[in-house]
């Protein structure tokens, strides 16, 4: 970031105001006036464009959201990764256990895609039974 040095007259109320926000914050008197020009940069913007909110709060928001739906893919892909182990333990057993046709599989496997499609992948073992 460049820098630039540039003479500005204050009067003493506000040289004393950003004295005090500057020893409150821990900061500089230049970072208090970078600061200020942001925030009514916002205000400008929100005043003439017509924005429901600043900049500031719709990185809060999006960083929050963002967050959320990490731990939400996380849990969920948890869940998945879960229900795919169960399964594949199912298949273990039935393949051990029975005497399938290898070639049948195929047959089995497209009308399950095909029951899935027309059901919004719904998976009713009552309905499977009826058929």
């Amino acid at each position: 970031m460049d820098l630039y040095k540039k003479t500005y007259r204050v009067s003493a109320e506000t040289k004393k105001a950003v004295e005090e926000i500057a020893a409150q914050e821990n900061c500089t008197e230049t970072a208090v006036f970078e600061n200020a020009i942001r925030y009514y940069k916002d205000y400008l913007y929100m005043q003439t464009d017509g924005a429901f909110i600043n900049e500031s709060v719709k990185r809060t928001f999006l960083a929050s959201v963002n967050l959320m739906e990490s731990r939400i893919n996380n849990r969920a892909n948890k869940v998945l990764s879960e229900l795919a182990i169960q399964q594949a333990i199912i298949c273990q057993v039935l393949a051990h256990e029975l005497e399938i046709n290898p070639r049948a599989l195929d047959g089995y496997r497209r009308a399950a895609v095909e029951y899935l499609k027309m059901n919004d992948r719904v998976f009713r073992l009552e309905d499977i039974l009826e058929e």
